[in-house]
């Protein structure tokens, strides 16, 4: 019974989450939609190039600018998986920023699933306890730059890949630990 009233409560959380950013949807680049994401999203070759080019996505940063060239200035922020969401963004819609967005909003929604079972597992909160913490983090107000900025998705994959991490940890440093093996904490 307890699991399903997580999934039950991930499943509200999940609706919550892409019914509290709905209206995103209609955001369009060309009427307004980016806001300071599109102008270095556009310029970043790693996005809108031809093919892909997979060595200039590991040296340059976030914004496709050299991160080693030492006459040009960067912030440094590498952030190739995000880049690569970008593309297939790109791929998917051109420069429909509507697109970037609801992805945004889709990342939020399973980040919120991934922090019901999360909960529930690593944390052993009762299942309504978890249910409702995937339901509040869902439609919590500070995640709304994370989901109307493009940029701000790599805030949650960020969440999603540490939410990750720690449900594959957890089982090795708990009692029953013995399914580690060698990794045993």
């Amino acid at each position: 019974p307890g699991s399903a009233v997580v999934a039950l409560g991930c499943g509200v959380a999940l609706t919550a989450a892409l019914g509290a950013y709905w209206p995103i949807r209609g955001f369009n680049m060309q009427v307004g939609g980016f806001f300071m994401d599109d102008v270095m999203i556009q310029r970043n070759a790693v996005v809108t190039g031809e093919i892909m080019d997979w060595k200039r996505l590991w040296r340059t940063d976030y914004w496709g600018l050299e991160m080693f060239d030492p006459n040009t200035w960067t912030h440094k922020s590498f952030r190739p998986l995000v880049v690569l969401t970008f593309r297939w963004n790109y791929w998917l819609h051109g420069f429909n920023s509507a697109g970037f967005h609801v992805t945004n909003t889709a990342l939020h929604a399973c980040a919120c699933f991934q922090l019901g079972i999360f909960a529930w597992t690593a944390l052993r909160l009762p299942a309504l306890w978890s249910a409702l913490l995937a339901s509040l983090f869902a439609v919590h107000p500070v995640h709304s730059e994370s989901i109307c900025y493009v940029v701000g998705r790599a805030d949650i994959l960020c969440t999603q890949v540490l939410l990750l991490a720690v449900q594959i940890y957890s089982p090795c440093v708990s009692p029953a630990a013995a399914a580690c093996g060698p990794w045993q904490g």
